[in-house]
C-alpha cells in the first residue's frame, strides 16, 4: 500500500521527466569505504522515503558526503533518527542519534518531531521567503491548498539546524500541540545544497502539477555540483 501511495508518484515523475538516475539501496551505500568515493561518483543523492534507521558508517557517509559538497534531497520525514547495528541478518536499534550528540537536523536541516498516524493533515502554507524563492518559481501559491493531505510524520527545524537554513513552507495540521508543524527547508553549506520536505508523504503529492514544478526546480539546482 505504501509503495503505491508514495513510491509510484515519484517513480512516475522520474521517468516522465526523463531523469537519468542510479537506484541504490542502503546496503549499496554502506559498502562505500569513504565519503570521498561517494562524492566523486554522485553530485546528488535523493532519499525519496524516510531514511530512519542507519548504521554509524551510513551516518558518517551521508554527513561526510555533505561536508565534501555533495547535494542531498530528503523527500520524506524522519531521517537519520535511529542508530542501528547489523550482525548478519539481525538489525538492532540502539538509540536516537540526537541522544548520542549527533542530532539529525545538523545534516538535514530539520528532524523528526511528531507522528499522528495521519489523523490530521493539511496543505503547505508558504512563508514570505518561500513565496519569493527560486524553489517556487512557476508555482502558483493559490493552488497549493488544493492538496490538503500532507502530514502523518512531521519534521521541524531545531537550534542546531545549519546556519542559513531557510523555511520555505509549513503544514499546520491542527494537532493537539499547536507548536508542531511540518517544515520544508533548504540550506547551503559551502558548495553543498540540502533540501528537506519535512513531511512523510510529500511524494504522494507528485501527481499534482504544482509539486512536480517544485521538485523540478529543486532537482535542477541540486543536480549541479
Amino acid at each position: 500500500m505504501a509503495e503505491r501511495i508514495y513510491d509510484v508518484p515519484f517513480l512516475h515523475w522520474l521517468y516522465t521527466s526523463g531523469k537519468q538516475v542510479d537506484f541504490i539501496t542502503d546496503e549499496d551505500i554502506d559498502h562505500f569505504r569513504d565519503a570521498g568515493t561517494l562524492a566523486r561518483l554522485y553530485d546528488l543523492i535523493v532519499f525519496p522515503f524516510h531514511e530512519e534507521y542507519v548504521t554509524t558508517h551510513m551516518y558518517d557517509l551521508i554527513r561526510g558526503y555533505r561536508n565534501l559538497g555533495g547535494n542531498l534531497m530528503f523527500l520524506s520525514a524522519t531521517n537519520l533518527l535511529w542508530k542501528i547495528t547489523r550482525h548478519g541478518h539481525t538489525i538492532t536499534r540502539v538509540a536516537e542519534w540526537r541522544t548520542l550528540g549527533r542530532p539529525e537536523s545538523q545534516v538535514i536541516g530539520v528532524q523528526y518531531r511528531a507522528n499522528d498516524e495521519g489523523r490530521h493533515r493539511g496543505p503547505y502554507q508558504l512563508t514570505p521567503y518561500g513565496e519569493q524563492s527560486w524553489q517556487m518559481a512557476g508555482v502558483d501559491p493559490a493552488l497549493l491548498p488544493n492538496w490538503p493531505w500532507l502530514g502523518i510524520e512531521f519534521d521541524m527545524m531545531t537550534s542546531v539546524s545549519p546556519t542559513g537554513t531557510e523555511l520555505l513552507a509549513q503544514v499546520d495540521p491542527h494537532l493537539p500541540n499547536p507548536a508542531i508543524q511540518g517544515e520544508m527547508t533548504y540550506y547551503e553549506r559551502g558548495t553543498a545544497k540540502v533540501f528537506a520536505s519535512g513531511l512523510l508523504n510529500f511524494t504522494s503529492s507528485l501527481w499534482y502539477a504544482p509539486f512536480r514544478r517544485l521538485l523540478e526546480n529543486v532537482w535542477q539546482r541540486l543536480a549541479v555540483p
